[in-house]
């Protein structure tokens, strides 16, 4: 940055330039009034103090916004974990509907082998379709829940109070 004085020679005005000043020939030079160069430092140390107080300003909306985000983590969580459990809950007892209809299944298609099996005599004289209906019945009710599968989660009966 050079600096200069405008001097005034018989109603001219003139700057003096010289090769100490170190512009090369052919160098364009913008000339303006000490008071403008100090309005645009001036303007240029605002922009510089406003664009530091809007960094400030976006790192504090930053970590405004991460601990919102902690904050709706930590209050979901529980809510989150009783859903898990209650999805959980829910697939066991759809496992163990599954498991159910599979064995029902078997078995109405094996009675129903049993049953096309028979001829007219064993059933008319021997009366042995009476037999598998009364076998089919017994299994189908004695279709219970599959051992391997256990709910944790049962209640305790209604009235009932733990001894301590």
């Amino acid at each position: 940055m050079i600096i200069k004085q405008v001097k005034e020679y018989s109603n001219r005005q003139r700057i003096d330039i010289n090769k100490s000043d170190g512009l090369n020939p052919g160098s364009e030079v913008v000339i303006l009034s000490k008071s403008d160069y100090d309005n645009l430092i001036n303007e240029n140390k605002d922009l510089n103090n406003e664009l530091t107080a809007k960094t400030t300003e976006l790192q504090l909306l930053k970590d405004q916004e991460n601990n919102l985000k902690d904050i709706v983590t930590d209050s979901i969580a529980p809510i989150d974990k009783h859903y898990q459990k209650e999805l959980e809950n829910k697939d066991n007892q759809i496992k163990q509907l599954k498991h159910q209809l599979n064995t029902l299944q078997a078995k109405a298609n094996q009675h129903n082998l049993d049953m096309q099996g028979l001829n007219v005599f064993t059933m008319f004289f021997l009366r042995k379709h009476k037999k598998l209906i009364s076998n089919f019945n017994d299994t189908i009710t004695a279709i219970t829940n599959d051992p391997k599968i256990i709910d944790a989660d049962t209640k305790a009966i209604p009235g009932s109070k733990k001894n301590k």
